[in-house]
């Protein structure tokens, strides 16, 4: 039988952040919640959550943003502001820095191959060559350290390596307070799984049919903490934007 039921609200925006990537906070209580261990079973859920899908895919944390390139002699450093590319956004920026430096607009021109994962680059102008060994974007579009290029004008190069534009397909919602979920065969703390079914930029708002109950591990929480990970564990990069937690614990008389 249910005996209370303490509902939760958390916007990572005003609580404390315990990581400079956002995607960790604390919610401190003015006085701590108790319960009775020997009394009561004590659970939580989430009930709903908000995130935005615009973690990084190309930044300075992830030290995949530089891109070096030759006109002949001359030497042009890039470097990506921090954000969430796709190949096209990638050509973008290009064009643009091409064009701001008096260059041909398509110089070079990447090419995602849907059938392959790989991702090509035509050199339009000859004498051009791309430095991939002081190119960390390189890592991502799955070239190493020979370069592409120089050589007649409108060539293809290809890369060695697929494609990994696409670094996180799913985002977990994790606690300190909670067994969770098993993922890959280990329990976790993981209360959550949210695929985004958004387009880049906007945000992706969960709440599930069916709530999956995680059992309370303390019986005395005067702090608690949600962080966000992928699907591999790995830490999200929330690029400053806020995330939202609603839940509830839920307090239950103990079967005798």
């Amino acid at each position: 039988m249910i005996k209370q039921t303490i509902p939760i609200f958390a916007i990572s925006e005003y609580l404390k952040n315990t990581d400079s990537t956002g995607s960790h906070l604390r919610y401190n209580y003015d006085y701590p919640l108790t319960f009775d261990h020997e009394k009561d079973d004590v659970t939580f859920r989430l009930l709903s959550a908000t995130y935005w899908w615009n973690f990084p895919n190309i930044s300075e944390k992830l030290q995949n943003n530089k891109l070096r390139f030759f006109v002949g002699a001359t030497q042009y450093n890039v470097t990506f502001e921090n954000g969430l590319y796709s190949i096209d956004s990638i050509n973008n920026n290009m064009a643009q820095f091409f064009a701001n430096n008096a260059l041909p607009t398509d110089l070079f021109v990447f090419f995602a191959d849907d059938s392959t994962y790989k991702t090509s680059v035509q050199i339009n102008v000859a004498g051009v060559y791309i430095n991939w060994a002081n190119s960390s974007i390189g890592s991502i579009l799955g070239y190493t350290n020979v370069n592409s290029g120089p050589g007649n004008g409108g060539l293809w190069y290809d890369p060695p390596n697929l494609t990994k534009v696409n670094t996180i397909s799913s985002v977990l919602i994790n606690t300190n307070f909670t067994t969770g979920a098993y993922v890959n065969g280990k329990r976790t703390s993981v209360i959550a799984n949210i695929p985004p079914d958004v387009s880049v930029g906007d945000q992706v708002y969960y709440s599930p049919n069916n709530t999956l109950e995680c059992k309370v591990t303390n019986y005395t929480l005067d702090e608690i903490s949600f962080y966000l990970t992928g699907e591999k564990g790995q830490a999200l990069d929330t690029n400053g934007e806020a995330f939202t937690i609603t839940g509830e614990f839920i307090v239950r008389e103990k079967q005798k």
